[in-house]
């Protein structure tokens, strides 16, 4: 019921994403996050983290379009194989769209996968991935163009999980850039001459995936996605979809909010959201202000009843939760580079230091500063 509800606010929010591209592409990014499930999912055959471990865990993958930061696809699966997922997303895409990856999803199998179904991939690589990234970190060159030629065992692979699949050497564009001393490696389909977007639109675009990982984090720490009623798969798979469900309402509030709070000139391609500094369609756009999203729940939350139920009360509903989360507001602060301090409690129990120690003793590892 929830994915319909999600599916029913994305088409009409359709003509409104139909402009929210980025140089003509439609941009998403897929996410994973592993979450700890009531115990009596053990019987639904999701896995224990470990041997000596109480709780089963699944993994809660989602597809986000990335300019808006709308979750438009979501599931709880109990395998914890996020490129496998990440798979799964392409047969709803269409070509021209563009994946963003973080570390870890790229892969022998996915990267072919994409340039069959012309659905391009802006994946960021591990320094210690194949040969041609390899020599690209030695190298000093910052942009160049490879052919990746499947290795045996990889055609083996490709195989397995796309019988149908062609094996045929591909293309790959690698860009290499440093900020604030990390260096970041970037490999892309988008090679065709009229794709080959300059550098900085790349380091844009992979940049903007924070406001994805923010997310995760405001669904952990404010939402307590975790804190389950429900001790059966349907009843957890309800309260996580009924999560995204509210997510998507708060964000189109706030994206509407942070363009009312920062006008565009009439010639200014639109922006995107949470003070990203992405540019679209080659025109650089800053925001300054954008909106308190915490403020933004709540308002949402406590105008949930009139939003969803009460037909005569909808219109002036909207209006009164939009007047009050256009009315807080915060400056935006790029660039940061100092690291943020919380003093706020850990809401997560862990054990004393001596516990901690014996614990650690017995697992044959000791932590030296407690004797």
């Amino acid at each position: 019921m929830f994915t319909c509800v999600n599916r029913k606010i994305l088409e009409a929010y359709a003509p409104e994403a139909a402009s929210d591209t980025w140089l003509g592409h439609r941009l998403f990014a897929v996410d994973g996050s592993t979450i700890t499930l009531p115990r009596e999912l053990r019987a639904c055959g999701y896995p224990l983290p470990s041997d000596n471990a109480h709780y089963p865990q699944g993994l809660l993958r989602c597809r986000y379009h990335l300019t808006s930061q709308l979750p438009w696809d979501f599931d709880l699966v109990a395998q914890g194989h996020e490129r496998q997922c990440a798979l799964q997303h392409l047969t709803v895409l269409a070509p021209n769209d563009v994946v963003v990856y973080d570390r870890g999803y790229f892969s022998s199998v996915l990267l072919p996968q994409h340039c069959h179904t012309g659905i391009h991939a802006i994946f960021r690589l591990q320094d210690s991935g194949f040969k041609e990234m390899q020599e690209c970190v030695a190298s000093p060159e910052t942009d160049l163009t490879v052919t990746i030629s499947p290795a045996t065992r990889t055609q083996r692979d490709i195989r397995t999980a796309s019988p149908s699949l062609a094996i045929i050497p591909l293309t790959l564009r690698l860009i290499k850039y440093d900020m604030a001393g990390n260096l970041f490696c970037l490999g892309t389909t988008l090679v065709a001459p009229q794709q080959r977007y300059p550098l900085h639109e790349f380091m844009d675009l992979y940049h903007a995936r924070w406001g994805i990982e923010e997310r995760s984090k405001v669904s952990t720490r404010i939402f307590t996605i975790e804190d389950f009623h429900a001790r059966t798969e349907r009843g957890v798979k309800q309260e996580l979809f009924a999560h995204f469900v509210l997510s998507t309402m708060n964000r189109l509030f706030a994206n509407r909010a942070d363009r009312a709070l920062n006008p565009e000139p009439p010639s200014a391609a639109p922006m995107p959201p949470s003070g990203s500094s992405m540019s679209g369609a080659g025109t650089r756009a800053i925001r300054t202000l954008k909106t308190n999203f915490t403020h933004c729940m709540h308002v949402c939350a406590r105008s949930l009843e009139d939003l969803l139920l009460l037909h005569s009360r909808m219109q002036t509903a909207v209006h009164r939760a939009f007047e009050s989360i256009v009315g807080h507001y915060q400056k935006v602060r790029p660039g940061r580079s100092d690291p943020r301090t919380s003093m706020k409690p850990e809401s997560k129990w862990r054990p004393p230091k001596k516990r901690a120690c014996k614990i650690n003793c017995v697992t044959g590892y000791h932590d030296g500063s407690i004797e």
